[in-house]
C-alpha cells in the first residue's frame, strides 16, 4: 500500500510523506503539525472520527490536500468543518454495513 500511494503521487506531482501515530492522539497531532506544509495521508485515533474532521479542516485551510485509506469520516462532520478529503482508498465499509 505504501509502494502503491508513493507510485500514484509521484505521477501526480505530489511530494508523498507518511507516518503512523501508533493509536496517538498526540502523537498524530504532532505529525499534523509537522506535515503542514505537505500532502498527508491521515488517520483517526482512537475512533475520534470527529476531531479527524476537524484536522481535514485545518489541512484544507493550509491548502494541503488530504487522503484516507481505509478510514470513513462522516461526510456531516465533513460539511460542519467545511472540509474535504481528495481521496478515500480502501472497501465500500457504509455499503457493506447495510
Amino acid at each position: 500500500m505504501r509502494q502503491g500511494f508513493l507510485q500514484v503521487g509521484a505521477k501526480y506531482g505530489f511530494d508523498v510523506k507518511m507516518a503512523i501515530a501508533n493509536d496517538d492522539d498526540s502523537n498524530q497531532l504532532s505529525q499534523i503539525d509537522a506535515f503542514i506544509q505537505r500532502a498527508l495521508r491521515g488517520r483517526p485515533q482512537s475512533g475520534h472520527f470527529w476531531s479527524f474532521a476537524a484536522d481535514v479542516a485545518a489541512l484544507n485551510k493550509a491548502g494541503i490536500p488530504v487522503f484516507t485509506v481505509n478510514v470513513l469520516v462522516d461526510q456531516a462532520d465533513l460539511t460542519k468543518e467545511h472540509a474535504k478529503i481528495v481521496q478515500f482508498v480502501g472497501a465500500n465499509q457504509a455499503r457493506a454495513a447495510k
